[in-house]
């Protein structure tokens, strides 16, 4: 069997939670993506002092030391993901809405499962 390795782009809440959990969603081996939009919700939620604020600033740090690359997004930036969804990237997300809006599009789409690994629906 091949492993194929698939353009997964992360979302704001998927980075957050995987730091939560301490689920590794960066070794599957797939072609990982971020929006710049996602960027600036990381820089703006890092700057708080909860624990999502800590989890942000990892997640800058880690796209950072991954080179992961930021793809260009204007405007909201769920609507951004599930433009590039379309285009075929799978979307890495737990958001509960915006993940029915993805499979109600009929997109490729990610999440964390039992805490532990990435799922693709």
């Amino acid at each position: 069997m091949t492993n194929i390795t698939m353009r997964i782009i992360l979302d704001t809440n998927i980075l957050i939670t995987s730091f939560r959990f301490k689920a590794d969603i960066f070794s599957g081996g797939h072609d990982l993506h971020i929006l710049s939009g996602t960027i600036g919700e990381l820089k703006r939620i890092s700057k708080g002092k909860s624990k999502d604020a800590m989890a942000a600033k990892l997640a800058l740090k880690i796209i950072a030391i991954k080179n992961i690359e930021i793809l260009p997004s204007h405007g909201k930036v769920d609507e951004a993901l599930i433009i590039y969804g379309k285009e075929g990237y799978c979307i890495a997300t737990q958001d509960k809405v915006l993940r029915a809006k993805l499979k109600k599009g009929n997109i490729k789409f990610a999440y964390i499962r039992q805490k532990k690994y990435l799922e693709i629906a």
